[in-house]
């Protein structure tokens, strides 16, 4: 139980970092004889102390599984309608008693670069670390994680994904966790700022209107702009945010805009994106109640494309690679379309 307990306060305080978890992203897990607690699919880290977040697998028959076309299930002996994480692989094959999977955007933004490997590799002088490239979560990710065990690494470095650290107990693991982000830290870049009265102008819809300052250089700054908007840099992007994004027009209203994208996607986009003015939000990401994960999710795009040095050389995610995405996005597309007519009112 008291291992439990732990699980559940270091889980809020990461989620409750907006550097190291956005949204429902992140999971974490403690191994108890032949069980393993790990957050729920679909649930946040910063309310594992205010409802039911994990759930326990059996950890043999998670192994099991990996080789097979089985899914994933909760130990039978404790049944639940919630189901483990699919990045539950990746936990149950490394060998420690607590792992940590953050998105934590330092780790990410060297994550996205074509030789972050080598670049980091200074930084993370002295610890049991290894770099893993690109894979699905879920059996794809699991069998990477079970390649790159033979090292005994401690931190695995995900490209386009994000930070993994295993230790002997969940306090020792989020100090790792931490210390891995001091290591990789990066100072955001600067940009100049919005120009609010400009895109209050072109404001003719009620339901819009300007986000929040640290989002703005995703517009204003043309680095930014590129990468946030020509390329899928890890799959957070496409899952929550990419579809749902519109970008305007020069001299274009907001009505304008939202008519085109509808029109090109089939969705009501959420965010909007005007080169060299700033960025709108519609007001349902701003509700007041600090949990949203569309906005969320586009604050840490935000933060991540901000330590990415101007003109860096990027691996982005190759259409394959998004196609095999979709699955996961589906569900999002789906209330989309169900939402479209409330969001244009």
């Amino acid at each position: 139980m008291n291992e439990i307990a732990s699980l559940i306060r270091v889980s809020e305080r990461v989620g409750r970092n907006p550097l190291l978890s956005q949204g429902s992203s992140g999971n974490t897990s403690v191994k108890s004889g032949d069980l393993m607690w790990i957050k729920a699919s679909g649930k946040r880290l910063a309310r594992a102390g205010t409802e039911q977040t994990f759930v326990p697998v059996d950890i043999d028959r998670a192994l099991n599984a990996l080789a097979t076309a089985d899914e994933l299930t909760v130990c039978r002996q404790r049944p639940t309608s919630l189901k483990p994480s699919m990045e539950t692989w990746m936990h149950v094959i490394l060998p420690h008693a607590a792992v940590i999977h953050a998105h934590a955007v330092n780790t990410v933004a060297w994550s996205l670069r074509e030789n972050g490997e080598e670049l980091v590799r200074a930084r993370m002088s002295g610890l049991r670390w290894t770099w893993i490239p690109y894979a699905p979560s879920g059996r794809p990710l699991g069998r990477a994680v079970l390649a790159a065990r033979e090292t005994d690494p401690d931190v695995l470095i995900l490209g386009n994904h994000g930070l993994v650290v295993g230790a002997p107990n969940i306090l020792k693991a989020e100090s790792l966790l931490l210390d891995v982000e001091r290591r990789l830290h990066v100072d955001a870049r600067m940009s100049a700022p919005a120009d609010i009265d400009a895109l209050e102008r072109r404001i003719d819809h009620p339901g819009w209107i300007p986000a929040a300052e640290r989002v703005h250089h995703l517009a204003v700054d043309d680095w930014s702009f590129e990468l946030a908007t020509d390329h899928v840099l890890y799959p957070c992007q496409w899952v929550h945010i990419s579809r749902r994004l519109a970008v305007m027009r020069d001299g274009e209203r907001i009505t304008e805009t939202l008519a085109r994208h509808r029109v090109r996607t089939g969705l009501e986009p959420l965010v909007a994106l005007s080169p060299r003015t700033g960025v709108m939000v519609h007001r349902s990401l701003s509700d007041g109640s600090g949990e949203n994960e569309v906005m969320e999710q586009v604050v840490g795009l935000a933060e991540i494309i901000a330590r990415i040095p101007r003109g860096a050389e990027v691996r982005a995610l190759s259409h394959r690679q998004i196609a095999a995405l979709d699955a996961m996005a589906m569900p999002l597309a789906e209330l989309a379309a169900s939402a479209g007519d409330r969001f244009a009112r």
